[in-house]
């Protein structure tokens, strides 16, 4: 399982980085007159109800889904992760600021934030990745911070402490490498959750704009060729999303475990 998961990855991964190189259709390219084709040499997958080509779409819309998705999970877990370890390292007023704020954040869903600021700001995958970037970033703290306290007070802490190092540097050179195994962990579970949330955005039409190629928008524009018989692209695009967020929960799941292993 552990090694299917890395390959589904790894392929969603460079799909994504070599879209450009391929030798595809557009992906935005409308051919009215080829309409619900079937699966052909020249189009591989068929194309939806715009003419435009499956394959094309499914290999860009890697790219677009992956991005977005890989953006909110770094900026949740480099905030999440420097707010755990502020939290753990000074302790009493700033711990319960900290923690105070990661429960009034964590109290309201992610997508209902991000669909609050679009209300707010307007529709676009931009506000979406920054409200789910700010929403994501306590379920990385809170677990962070729980290993970040039995870390800071490991004797080694102390030592480096009175060695004269300063509170920055044991923090980067010693508590965020031995914190790393947690990290990912909960890394891999956020980029899953964060995929499937900016799917739904942009299926609900206030994520990515509908002529991207998309893998939500894909899902959601699939809808009236299903009542024609034309399930495709539906299908395909949430083929590619419950692969990939599979494929990293079950990494996430295997990062966890391990952790929990060395640990008893």
């Amino acid at each position: 399982g552990g090694r299917v998961a890395i390959t589904v990855v790894v392929v969603g991964g460079a799909l994504a980085v070599v879209a450009p190189l391929l030798p595809l259709h557009d992906p935005r390219d409308v051919d009215l007159a080829n309409r619900f084709a079937g699966s052909s040499w020249q189009h591989w997958f068929g194309t939806d109800s715009n003419g435009r080509d499956l394959l094309s779409r499914l290999v860009w819309g890697a790219r677009s889904s992956l991005v977005g998705a890989l953006i909110v999970t770094a900026a949740a877990t480099v905030a999440g992760t420097a707010l755990a370890i502020l939290a753990a390292w000074h302790g009493r007023w700033v711990d319960t600021v900290i923690a105070r704020g990661f429960d009034i954040v964590f109290a309201f869903p992610g997508i209902l934030l991000a669909l609050l600021a679009v209300a707010v700001i307007g529709a676009g995958q931009v506000a979406a990745i920054i409200t789910l970037s700010i929403a994501y970033t306590p379920y990385v703290g809170r677990i962070v911070r729980s290993g970040a306290m039995r870390e800071v007070r490991q004797p080694y802490v102390m030592a480096l402490w009175l060695q004269g190092q300063s509170g920055t540097r044991i923090a980067v050179r010693h508590l965020v490498p031995n914190l790393r195994s947690t990290v990912l962990a909960q890394l891999t579970l956020t980029f899953g959750y964060s995929l499937i949330d900016l799917a739904a955005l942009s299926f609900l039409g206030v994520g990515a704009p509908q002529d991207q190629p998309d893998w939500g928008v894909m899902v959601a524009a699939g809808q009236d060729a299903i009542i024609q018989g034309h399930p495709r692209e539906s299908l395909l695009g949430a083929l590619m999303l419950f692969c990939t967020v599979l494929a990293f929960s079950v990494l996430g799941e295997r990062l966890g475990g391990r952790r929990r292993g060395r640990r008893a």
